[in-house]
Order: C-alpha cells, then structure tokens, then sequence
C-alpha cells in the first residue's frame, strides 16, 4: 500500500510540519474539536441603514413593535413569537427563526422601548451568533417618518469578514425597503 501524497512543500521536502500549521492543528482530545481553531472570532460586524417612509411615525412603530408581522416583510425572519411583554402590552422577549441562506437560527431576544424606537439584544448565543444587537429609530421627516435600522453581529459561522459584512449589508437593505413597502402599502 502506497503513502497518501504529501500536499504541502515542508511535507514534500521533509522539513515536517509548519508552525502556522501546528498552531491551527488541534489534538484528538480538544473539545472544540477538529477544524474549530480556523472558526476564530472576526469580531462583531455592524452597519446601519435610513429609508424615508410616506406614514407617519405611530404606524411605523407599530409595524416595527408587531413582532409576528415581521415575517411578511423582514428578510429571512422565519418566525416571530412573543414570549414575555411589559405593562402596556410591549413586547420584552421574543423567539425568533430566521433563514440566512447560510444557517437557519432560533435565538431569543431582549427588547426595549421608547416613544420613538425599538431596540434588542441577543439574551444567548446561539447556533449562528455570539453576539448581536440592533434597533430602529424614527425621526418624523415631513409627512413621513425616517427610520434607521442599525444591528452588530458577532457570528459563530466560519465566514470571512467581507462575506458577513455583505450579509449584514444585505439584511439592512432588504429590511428597510421591505419596512417601506409594507407601511406604504
């Protein structure tokens, strides 16, 4: 029985093992095991993103704080269930599954209120995220409301930064114009 070939130039000279690859290459007992020390945290990516919207700032809030809704206009939001809400019937935490081609997740969030914004927080990782949070803020704007999404994910998926930042990119985008059309339709 022949060796498998040898891939890289050390191998193949005889010089063993680089150190870039000793330092990525984990023991048998690792408990992250093979591969996870190439899944390195690139930091958190954020972004944020403004549309003008023809409706005024209370439809807008409310479109935004309809958190089952979301499905219908929210790119990749799969479900929305509320699970706990505050005295005047806001939602605090939600469940949330959302498809990002990539990986389909189910995470909880944390929201918090105010007369002219909604914000959340990730309560715990999950499969795709270490880390996330985001918010949408109103500002009237003449007869309309200007609403700005902003969100800052710190993902477990093994992307290359410029592939998240697209993503994020994406999201933002999409959801902006998809709360756009559905508060003017």
């Amino acid at each position: 029985m022949m060796p498998p070939p040898m891939t890289t130039t050390r191998a193949r000279e005889g010089r063993g093992e680089s150190a870039t690859a000793r330092r990525y290459r984990l023991s048998e007992s690792d408990p992250r095991g093979p591969g996870e020390a190439y899944r390195a945290s690139m930091g958190a990516v954020s972004g944020s993103e403004s549309v003008t919207i023809d409706a005024p700032l209370d439809r807008v809030l409310a479109v935004l704080r309809d958190l089952p809704g979301q499905v219908t206009w929210f790119p990749g939001c799969v479900s929305s269930d509320v699970l706990a809400t505050d005295d005047a019937g806001l939602p605090t935490r939600a469940r949330q599954v959302n498809d990002v081609k990539v990986a389909k997740d189910e995470f909880e969030l944390d929201y918090t209120h105010t007369d002219t914004s909604m914000s959340w927080k990730l309560v715990a990782p999950s499969k795709a995220q270490k880390d996330a949070s985001g918010s949408w803020a109103l500002t009237p704007k003449g007869n309309g409301t200007q609403a700005t999404l902003s969100l800052s994910i710190d993902s477990t998926l093994p992307l290359p930064g410029f592939l998240m930042k697209k993503a994020i990119g994406d999201t933002l985008k999409g959801a902006t114009k998809g709360l756009k059309k559905y508060c003017e339709s």
